[in-house]
C-alpha cells in the first residue's frame, strides 16, 4: 500500500473529521490557542459589546440598600481600603490631641492617598491614564455597569481607563465580593491595588463611580476642612463606634482646589448614613440641598478631576457616542412680499480621490497577552461626483433666523480601548460599532484633500453568519453551552443566537 505524503495527512487531519454526513473542519492548535486567549481577553476587559450594552440600559438609582453597602464597619470611612482601624483610632486621639505634624504617619504609608498634591505627590495616575483589569466570570450586566461608569468619567474628564498591559505595573484590579460592600483604595496606591464591590448591591454606575473617583484620590466631600459651614453632623444619631467616620481633615490632607462644597457630588455621604435609629446623621444648611446621590459625577466632581490632573479638556477618547457637533449659520426667513424667480443649474464634475482600506491577512501571536493582526494596505480610485442641482433665487423681504448645522464626523478613536479590540479582531467581527467607535484604528480615515471625511454607504442589515472557520465543530462539542464569548461573537449562527 502506498505511503500517503505527511504534508496530505497533516492537511486531512487539520480539515476533516464527520459527523454523520456533515464533514467540518477540526481545528489545529494555534486556532484552539486563538479562542483561548480571546476568551481571557473578553473575561479581563470590556469589549465594544459591554459598552453597547451599557448604552442600551437604563441608568440604575441605588436602593438604601445598596446604599448602605458603602458603609462597612470594619473600613475607614465604611469604603476606604489600606488603613488598619487600630492606626486609625490612634490617629484620631492624636489629632485631637495636636494639629496633624511630621509625625503623624498615617496618611504616608504607600497604600494611602490624599488630594494634596504638596504632601502626596506621587499618589496620582500618570497622566490620568488608569490601567484596569476585571476579576473574570463576571455577567453581561456586571460588565454593562462598569462600562456605564467608565463612560461617566470619558464624556466629563480627561481620566482614561485603559485595558492593563504586561507593562503596567500599577493598574486597579475590579472584583466582586459577597456581603462585604464597596470599597477602594483612594489614589494610586501601588501595584495590584482592589475596587471591590458587592453582588447584588454595588453594581450601580453611581456607586462604581463613587468608588473610582476615590481611585483617583479623592476622599468623601463631608471630609472636607470647611465641611461645618454647609451640614450639620448629628452625633446623636450616629451609631455606637462610627463617629470616627465622620471627621473633617486639615487641608495638609484633603485640598479643596478651590471648589465651592458640593451637595450633589458623587462622593457625599448620604443623609442617613451609619445612622443608629433611621434619623438623620448629617443634616445640610442649605433645607432644599439633596445629599448623597450615586446617579452621576456632578459637575463640580468633574471639575475637580479635570484640575487635580491639569486636564486641558475633557479626553476625546470617550467610551460614549458624542452628541453631533453643531455650527451656527444665519438663513433668511420669507415674509409676504412680491417676489421674483429665477433658476440655476450646476453641471456635474468628477474628480479622482484616493481611499484607502485595511485588511488582515495573517494573525500572529507573540509573547505576553497581545495579539496582533498584520494589515496590509490597498488603494483603490474612487470619482467624487457633483449632483445637477435646481436652485431656486427668491426676491423677498427677510428677516435673520439661526438655523444648525452637523459638523463634519472626526476621524478618531472614541474608546480608549480601540487599540486593543482592533487587535482581537473587531474591526471585521463588530464592524457596526467598530465603524462609529474606533474609525482610527480601523484604518477608516481617509480623507479628501480639504480633510474632509469621505461618507461611507449606509450599511445594509447584518447578515447571521458564523465568523471562524471552525465553529461547526466547537458547537457539536458543545462549546456553545459554555461562557466562552468568543463562541458567542463569532459563532452566532452555528449557536443559534441569530435573534439575539
Amino acid at each position: 500500500m502506498k505511503k500517503i505524503p505527511y504534508s496530505i495527512f497533516n492537511l486531512l487531519q487539520y480539515f476533516i473529521t464527520i459527523y454523520g454526513l456533515t464533514i467540518l473542519p477540526v481545528p489545529h492548535h494555534h486556532a484552539r490557542k486563538v479562542k483561548n486567549v480571546y476568551d481571557s481577553f473578553s473575561d479581563h476587559f470590556l469589549l465594544p459589546q459591554d459598552f453597547d450594552l451599557a448604552q442600551k440600559l437604563p441608568v440604575k438609582r441605588p436602593t438604601p440598600a445598596e446604599l448602605d453597602a458603602i458603609q462597612n464597619n470594619r473600613l475607614f470611612e465604611g469604603d476606604i481600603l489600606g488603613i488598619p482601624l487600630d492606626e486609625e483610632l490612634q490617629y484620631r486621639q492624636r489629632l485631637k490631641d495636636s494639629p496633624l505634624d511630621d509625625s503623624d504617619e498615617i496618611f504616608r504609608k504607600p497604600y494611602h492617598s490624599s488630594l494634596n498634591l504638596v504632601t502626596y505627590p506621587d499618589k496620582l495616575w500618570t497622566d490620568g491614564r488608569v490601567p484596569y483589569m476585571l476579576e473574570e466570570g463576571m455577567t453581561n450586566a456586571q460588565r454593562a455597569a462598569i462600562a456605564q461608569a467608565l463612560d461617566e468619567y470619558k464624556e466629563k474628564t480627561c481620566i482614561r481607563f485603559v485595558p492593563r498591559q504586561d507593562s503596567d505595573y500599577d493598574y486597579i484590579y475590579i472584583k466582586r465580593n459577597v456581603a462585604f460592600g464597596c470599597s477602594s483604595y483612594v489614589g494610586r496606591a501601588g501595584g495590584n491595588q482592589t475596587v471591590s464591590l458587592e453582588i447584588g448591591k454595588c453594581f450601580t454606575k453611581g456607586i462604581i463611580a463613587h468608588e473610582l473617583m476615590h481611585s483617583l484620590g479623592f476622599f468623601h466631600e463631608h471630609s472636607r476642612t470647611d465641611r461645618d459651614d454647609f451640614v450639620i453632623i448629628d452625633e446623636e444619631n450616629i451609631r455606637p463606634g462610627m463617629l470616627r467616620n465622620f471627621e473633617k481633615y486639615p487641608k495638609k490632607i484633603i485640598d479643596p482646589l478651590d471648589m465651592p462644597y458640593d451637595y450633589e457630588s458623587v462622593m457625599h455621604y448620604h443623609k442617613l448614613a451609619f445612622s443608629k435609629n433611621g434619623k438623620p446623621t448629617i443634616v445640610p444648611r442649605d433645607s432644599n440641598a439633596e445629599i448623597g446621590q450615586r446617579y452621576r459625577l456632578s459637575k463640580i466632581d468633574a471639575d475637580k478631576v479635570n484640575k487635580l490632573y491639569k486636564c486641558k479638556s475633557p479626553s476625546p477618547e470617550t467610551t460614549a457616542p458624542p452628541e453631533p457637533g453643531e455650527e451656527t449659520t444665519t438663513t433668511p426667513k420669507q415674509t409676504k412680499n412680491k417676489t421674483t424667480k429665477t433658476t440655476t443649474t450646476t453641471s456635474t464634475t468628477k474628480a479622482p480621490t484616493s481611499t484607502t482600506t485595511r485588511r488582515p491577512t495573517s494573525g500572529r501571536w507573540i509573547t505576553g497577552d497581545r495579539w496582533k493582526i498584520k494589515f496590509t494596505t490597498t488603494t483603490t480610485k474612487k470619482p467624487k461626483f457633483t449632483l445637477a442641482l435646481k436652485t431656486t433665487t427668491v426676491s423677498t423681504t427677510t428677516v435673520e433666523t439661526t438655523t444648525k448645522k452637523k459638523k463634519l464626523e472626526k476621524c478618531e478613536n472614541l474608546n480608549a480601548h480601540c487599540e486593543m479590540w482592533e487587535q482581537l479582531g473587531h474591526c471585521q467581527h463588530s464592524a457596526k460599532y467598530m465603524n462609529h467607535y474606533c474609525r482610527k484604528s480601523c484604518g477608516l480615515c481617509s480623507t479628501e484633500p480639504n480633510g474632509e471625511v469621505i461618507e461611507k454607504p449606509k450599511e445594509t442589515k447584518k447578515q447571521c453568519v458564523d465568523k471562524n472557520l471552525f465553529c461547526g465543530y466547537w458547537a457539536r462539542i458543545g462549546e456553545c453551552r459554555s461562557e466562552s464569548k468568543f463562541m458567542k461573537i463569532f459563532c452566532r449562527k452555528s449557536c443559534g443566537k441569530c435573534e439575539d
